[in-house]
Formats: C-alpha cells, structure tokens, sequence
C-alpha cells in the first residue's frame, strides 16, 4: 500500500476486510444491543438469573466490562449514535441524526466495502436512530443498509428482528452490523417488573442464538466477532425504579458489555472502567480501518494481541477534509468572528448590529451576549446547533443574519475571511 501525499492508495475491497489490512482474524463484526437494560439486571446480578445463557454458554468465550458506562445522554437514540460514531452525541428521540461519521462511514470508506456488507436492523422505529449522519464531509454517501420499525411492543417483536437479522446473513453476508433489540425498553416502560425480566432472558437466548448461528456457519465461524450491550439503563430504586430513564443515576448510566470473538481473550471479567465511546474505535481495530473523528480508544485490554492498526489517521480524501471541518467546527465561530472584528474594526465605528454584538462579547465588555435563534442573533444558532453543526450552514446562517440586520458587507468581510 502506497502512500501519496495525503492520500492513501487502497486495495480493493475483498471480502469481509482488505487483507493488507488483516491484522486480526476477525472479518465481521456484529454489535447487538439489548434496549433500556439495568446492570442490575443482567451481569450486576451475583446469580445472573436473566442471563444463563451470556453467563453460562458465552461467557467462557467472552471477554466481560462489569464497568462499562453511558456517561452521556442515557436514551436510545443518543446511545447507538454514541456507540456508532465514537462520539458523546446528544440527539433526543425522535431528533437530529447524529452528528459524526460512524463505523459505516469509516468503513466503506476507507476498505471500499459496498453498502450491502453493512446493516442496521431496528426493531425500534426512525424515532430510534437513522442511519447516516449529518456531518457535512460524509452524510448519506456510506450509509448502510436499514430496516427500522419491525417491532417493540410485545416480547414476539425481538423475536422477528432475530429472524429478520438471519435472513440478512443468508443472503447478503454483511460484515458489519449494528443490531436494535428495542422490548426490553418497551417492557420497562410499561412498568410491569416480571414482563421487563421476561423480555431479558427472551433477549439473552436471542444472543446465545446468534452466536450459535455464527459458529455453524463456515462463512462465519471463527472470523465473526460479537459486541453484547446496552445503549442506557434505567432508573435505579433511588431515582424513581426501572419504569424510567434519561438522567445520569448509576441505573441509567451502568450497563453491560460483553465482546467475544477469534481475538477476544476467553473466559475474562474486568472492573476497570470502560465506555460506549469506546466500543466505534473497538471495531475500527479489528477490522482494519481508521476512526479519525471518535474520542474514544481502542478496547486493548480484551484483545489477546493488540496490533494498534487503529491509529485515528485520516487515509481518504474524506477524512482528511472531515478532519478539517471538524478542527474548524471545534473552534468558537462567534468568538472567531468577533477577534477578526475586534482586530479589524474599532468599536466606536460599529453599529448596533451583530457584528457590535460580537465584538462587544469577544471584547468582554458586555453585549447582549448569544441568545437562542429566534432571537435572530445568527452566531447563537451556530452554537444553538451544537459544536458539531454543518460547517457551510453556520457559517451562511451568520451571513445572513447579518444581512438581515444591515451589516452585509462586514459580514463578507468577517465569516469568509476566517473560513
């Protein structure tokens, strides 16, 4: 493999993963999450009772986190958006799609590898996750293939995103798929304690299912690793019991991870602590592909050798320019406008426009500082969005806002000059 300039020279994706790039046996990766699932109720459990079969059948080829947590925003869609990108996200249910590149993008990306190689199958509905995000370099170019909406509201449900998830196996051999399991959730909801553990241990066979599956399928066995988790927990007893979730107590936060596969080391429990931003960067490790923009790091402890191929470089033309927006993006475009203001334009020639708001804030001598986007204060929308809003749209919303306002050629002058 030929490195030119920035640019990577990439084989031809061959398979489940490049074999320049095999550092790993593993040439599938499968993460399935249990919805809306305690820790108390699964390897939190001293007798494990809604889980014999991860404990009991999978555990001595397993590697298990008894500390793994979502320290971000514990609903669905935040947390298999986390878990996806590599990134804290903080899109609600039924909000804003993430805003990072996620595995899926990563991977066809770099490896070349067609979008039936890669699924996301929900039994929750758009409501729960999209798959692509909103991140200006890759939105919908690698998306992969999705089904959402097979069900969630009776314990069947599991069962038919279960056979769903087969039928995709038989026929398109995909190599990287994210799994929804959403009863569990739903039966928490409902507030029925005996249906939420009934929905466990129907969820726990599911598992042990596939990995049965995986292991009498030669295309599979032996080269399939598989990711057992949860996107958020629930209240624990201290904070309102298990019918609720979505704030940051230990019940909602602590949740399971359990990874087996050909590089995972065996019959292996560990406290130290671990995270879902962890788990993107996990699977760029073992399949052989970057993950430029994901904060977390590799899950060293559970590989049986670690190889380090996942060094967060940028090796395509599109994450050196996603690396480049993202650099941009983090910085503060209102403070970055208001510098160029402040070091361009002396406060007494200002206006009472945006572009005096600005200043007066960069120059920390009051202002009536970044307010919400109705307001029509154009740099607070930048931020209102969040610091991972599409580039190009900040910057045209500032531009515009101050049009509205009367500033347009300072606006000219201001946004595009430190773009």
């Amino acid at each position: 493999m030929k490195r030119l300039g920035l640019l990577w020279v990439l084989p031809v994706f061959l398979g489940a993963v490049s074999p320049a790039l095999a550092a790993y046996r593993t040439k599938n990766v499968f993460i399935c999450v249990m919805d809306g699932v305690r820790y108390s109720e699964t390897f939190g459990d001293p007798e494990h009772e809604n889980i014999p079969h991860m404990w009991n059948d999978l555990r001595p080829h397993s590697f298990i986190f008894m500390n793994f947590k979502n320290t971000g925003v514990t609903v669905t869609r935040q947390g298999h958006s986390t878990i996806a990108t590599g990134t804290w996200q903080t899109c609600p249910n039924g909000g804003p799609r993430m805003s990072m590149p996620s595995v899926f993008d990563y991977y066809r990306d770099e490896l070349g590898a067609p979008q039936s190689k890669t699924w996301a199958i929900f039994g929750k509905g758009l409501y729960a996750w999209l798959p692509y995000s909103s991140f200006p370099v890759y939105r919908d170019t690698f998306a992969p293939s999705f089904e959402a909406g097979i069900g969630e509201k009776v314990l069947e449900d599991d069962n038919k995103v279960l056979a769903r998830l087969l039928e995709v196996m038989e026929k398109d051999r995909p190599s990287l798929v994210l799994v929804n399991f959403g009863y569990t959730d739903h039966s928490g909801h409902l507030g029925v304690y005996e249906d939420y553990l009934k929905a466990i241990r129907n969820v726990d066979r599911i598992f042990y299912e596939i990995w049965q599956r995986i292991q009498s399928d030669p295309y599979y066995k032996d080269t399939t690793t598989l990711i057992l988790l949860n996107d958020h927990g629930r209240h624990d007893d201290s904070h309102g019991g298990f019918k609720g979730h979505g704030d940051a107590c230990e019940g909602c936060r602590h949740i399971m991870l359990q990874i087996l596969g050909p590089d995972t080391k065996k019959n292996t429990v560990i406290e130290r602590p671990a995270f879902q931003i962890d788990i993107a960067p996990t699977v760029g490790e073992l399949l052989g592909f970057q993950t430029p923009l994901a904060k977390g790091e590799v899950l060293s402890d559970c590989l049986a050798s670690w190889e380090n191929v996942n060094k967060k470089e940028a090796r395509t033309n599109a994450m050196v320019r996603a690396v480049a927006a993202q650099q941009l993006a983090e910085r503060d475009l209102a403070k970055v406008v208001g510098d160029r203001l402040r070091d361009t334009v002396k406060p007494e020639d200002l206006g009472q426009g945006l572009a005096s708001e600005l200043v007066h804030a960069a120059l920390g001598i009051g202002g009536a500082g970044f307010r919400a986007p109705d307001t029509g204060s154009a740099a607070s929308y930048a931020g209102y969005r969040g610091p991972y809003a599409d580039i190009e749209s900040a910057f045209r919303v500032i531009e515009l806002a101050a049009i509205k306002r009367g500033d347009p050629a300072l606006a000219k002058e201001s946004v595009y000059a430190v773009a």
